[in-house]
Order: C-alpha cells, then sequence, then structure tokens
C-alpha cells in the first residue's frame, strides 16, 4: 500500500510544489503502531509534515515525542 501511495505522489496526485506542501499522505493500520508514524514521515516532504507532528506527537516527561502507542483490544484494518 505504502508503495502505490507513494508511485501515485510522484504522478502529481497529491498536487506539486507548494500544492503538495499542505497535503499529508498517510497509510495507516489499526489498533495503532510505530509503523503508522514512519509511513507518514517516509511519504511526505518535511514541508508538509510540520502541523502534522505538532497535532500526533505523543510527548514523554521530558517532552520527547513518541510514536503514537498502540490502543489494545482494537479490531486491526487498513485506512486508506
Amino acid at each position: 500500500m505504502e508503495t502505490a501511495v507513494a508511485r501515485l505522489d510522484a504522478e502529481g496526485l497529491f498536487g506539486t510544489g507548494a500544492d503538495r506542501h499542505r497535503v499529508v499522505v498517510a497509510v495507516e493500520v489499526v489498533p495503532p503502531d510505530t509503523g503508522n508514524d514512519e509511513r507518514v514521515l517516509r511519504l511526505n516532504p518535511p514541508e508538509a509534515l510540520a502541523d502534522w507532528l505538532e497535532e500526533a506527537a505523543v510527548l514523554d516527561d521530558a517532552g520527547t515525542a513518541r510514536p503514537t502507542p498502540a490502543v489494545p483490544g482494537q479490531a486491526p484494518c487498513v485506512l486508506f
């Protein structure tokens, strides 16, 4: 799935230049795992991620961003 979305992005489906910087593309699995965050980082240019990083970050006691924790008991599915 990630490879397919990356190919679509390379073809300009999610915009190009400044337009692409206003879109965050994600391929996620549920329940959440650290792979979700890693895929978002790989699929997007840094310019697109500033707001996402601020909103999605889970901070530990030291204020360091950590991946979103998994939620036990949720049925797995794939979102696109």
